[in-house]
């Protein structure tokens, strides 16, 4: 009878090899759909808490700038409208703020997703 010359452990390493590449190469490729896929359009939550992260900076960013309108306008202590001092009186669902002021305040408030004021969703002015 006449052994092989290889071992029988031997058949099996290409194989082996070639499936390791498949699988690393099948997981590279998910990932890069999943990315692409987020990137042209995106995931609902993200996007819902990124309009709130706008809308919470546009709020923030009008209460800073009161001041300064302040000084742009001496002996006037509240702008006629938010668009006076801000240049984006929209949220970021596209719903108007709505606006109270005090000589030395500007308290802002956005309807939130739903648009309804008084609701759970609504965003306040940090100050």
């Amino acid at each position: 009878m006449i052994s092989p010359t290889y071992q029988r452990t031997q058949l099996w390493q290409p194989a082996r090899g070639r499936f390791h590449t498949t699988i690393l190469a099948a997981a590279i490729g998910a990932v890069c759909f999943l990315v692409a896929t987020c990137a042209l359009f995106g995931f609902p939550v993200i996007r819902g808490a990124g309009r709130a992260e706008l809308t919470m900076g546009r709020i923030v960013g009008a209460g800073d700038a009161l001041p300064a309108w302040q000084a742009r306008h001496p002996g006037e202590a509240c702008p006629a409208r938010l668009g006076d001092v801000t240049a984006i009186p929209l949220d970021g669902w596209g719903h108007a703020f709505v606006y109270r002021c005090s000589a030395s305040h500007l308290a802002i408030t956005s309807a939130g997703e739903d648009g309804v004021f008084g609701t759970a969703d609504d965003l306040r002015s940090p100050r």
